[in-house]
């Protein structure tokens, strides 16, 4: 009863104060639900700290439980980022409401990654935060420990692949950071397999590149970490890029006689572009992207998205 007074009192506050609420428009914010698992990519912290403040604020409105998984950076930098979106970090951290945790200690406490220490340590802290009293837990994840030297960080694809299965067993919403800059871009595209929601201009939307744990497992997609990668270019030879492997799947669905406009949309698939975000960039309707892929599909011999990006990934994944 007692955490259920604070968590009252700070929503409270936050109704009373207005600068962090009075900038969501009514019935808008991010879109996330509970046991969502979606994914930031960004280039620049301001697009970041700019969603994460929008993204706690919401919880702290639903009195859940606010918890920031941080890499590298020091709290108290983190602390001001949020705060300078007009989010009070301190006072929820000092109620008791947030709290910022290394990922150290979440996901390599011993000096070394492992799938299911990482995926216990993570469930443990969301189930003691939803016994203290909370209505929901929201969880930020800055990816960027996987790629430093830490034993075992090969298998984060897998982990992040493992935690769909987790997720939807508990009432929590987590968001991984992952930076542009950070990660190689084979890394990104296929990290954008293992979470069912994008963040695009800091809304939550469906990704039609998810794929089900049971089928991402069993995929050679799982293997392809920045470490498997350094390994397949020193071993191999392999130099090819994202860009270039993209260059060549197009080349080769020139065969398919697509005209100029639909190897455009395809194109923009394989840069993960939804398809309001392809119109947008076309300078088409939406109704008129939806009728190229179907042309597209038609042509290939597939019936969706996600069969195209198949194709796209066993290339990027060949000898």
């Amino acid at each position: 009863m007692e955490n259920r007074g604070l968590i009252s009192t700070v929503q409270d506050n936050f109704t009373v104060r207005g600068a962090v609420l009075n900038r969501f428009p009514k019935n808008a914010g991010t879109g996330l639900q509970p046991k969502d698992h979606a994914a930031l990519v960004y280039d620049r912290s301001e697009e970041k700290f700019g969603f994460l403040s929008d993204f706690f604020s919401e919880g702290a409105a639903n009195g859940e439980k606010l918890l920031f998984f941080l890499h590298e950076q020091k709290e108290e930098d983190a602390v001001l980022s949020l705060e300078q979106f007009g989010f009070p970090a301190r006072r929820l951290i000092g109620n008791r409401v947030m709290e910022v945790i290394n990922c150290n200690r979440i996901f390599f406490p011993n000096g070394r990654f492992n799938p299911d220490e990482g995926l216990a340590e993570h469930r443990r802290v969301v189930l003691d935060a939803l016994a203290a009293g909370f209505g929901g837990v929201r969880v930020s994840v800055d990816m960027g420990w996987a790629m430093g030297q830490v034993e075992g960080a090969e298998s984060f694809m897998e982990y992040e692949s493992r935690f769909n299965y987790f997720t939807r067993a508990l009432s929590a919403i987590t968001v991984c950071n992952y930076h542009r800059g950070l990660f190689p871009k084979e890394v990104i595209f296929n990290a954008m397999q293992t979470h069912p929601v994008v963040l695009r201009k800091g809304i939550a939307a469906k990704n039609p590149y998810y794929l089900d744990p049971g089928v991402f497992l069993a995929s050679e997609s799982v293997l392809i970490s920045n470490d498997a990668l350094r390994r397949r270019q020193a071993v191999k030879g392999d130099n090819r890029t994202i860009q270039m492997v993209r260059a060549e799947f197009c080349e080769r669905l020139k065969r398919y006689n697509l005209t100029p406009q639909e190897g455009r949309v395809v194109e923009c698939m394989l840069h993960f572009r939804s398809n309001q975000d392809i119109a947008d960039e076309l300078h088409i309707s939406l109704n008129t992207v939806k009728q190229h892929s179907k042309n597209v599909y038609r042509k290939i011999g597939i019936n969706k998205r996600m069969e195209l990006v198949t194709q796209f990934m066993r290339l990027l994944e060949s000898e």
